[in-house]
């Protein structure tokens, strides 16, 4: 069942999902805003992205220092904490770093839902002033800067980890 559910989120478009969640929730009894319906979509979406982006890293790790630990005595916890982990944030950096450039973009399409983003603020200005192309490049330019950053953070974090790598 849980490999029809990731299948199913990895192969259709966040779109879809958003309005499954829209629309879809309040059909089974369950009433939400579109803003909740909207956040439950992305963050779903993009729970089960980065539960296999963990899996990758963790699949493609050596498994050699597990078992020096596991030879020296090391316990389950401490292994995971200084041992797994700081190898799996290196891993699995650059990809999660893409996926949270990937929420912020898809936060976009909340708009046909009637959430109001910088998107949908966007088109609201433009038809309020009648000038589509400034504001929705100024959208587009908000929506650029905030992943130029997470991209950044992502590269800085990348290189804190190489070189404690060594």
């Amino acid at each position: 069942m849980i490999g029809v559910v990731i299948s199913f989120i990895r192969g259709t478009p966040i779109l879809v999902q958003i309005f499954l969640f829209y629309y879809g929730l309040p059909a089974l009894g369950l009433d939400l805003s579109p803003i909740q319906a909207g956040i439950l979509a992305i963050a779903f979406n993009s729970s089960i992205f980065i539960t296999e982006i963990m899996r990758g890293g963790l699949s493609g790790m050596d498994s050699g220092p597990v078992e020096a630990a596991i030879a020296l005595g090391i316990k389950g916890k401490v292994i995971w904490t200084k041992v797994i982990l700081p190898q799996l944030y290196i891993r699995i950096m650059p990809p999660l770093v893409n996926e949270l450039t990937t929420i912020v973009k898809g936060t976009a399409l909340l708009s046909v839902i009637t959430v109001v983003e910088v998107l949908r603020t966007a088109q609201q200005v433009a038809n309020a002033s009648f000038r589509p192309l400034e504001t929705l490049l100024c959208a587009a330019i908000i929506l650029f800067a905030v992943n130029l950053v997470l991209s950044q953070c992502g590269r800085v974090l990348e290189m804190r980890f190489a070189a404690r790598r060594g």
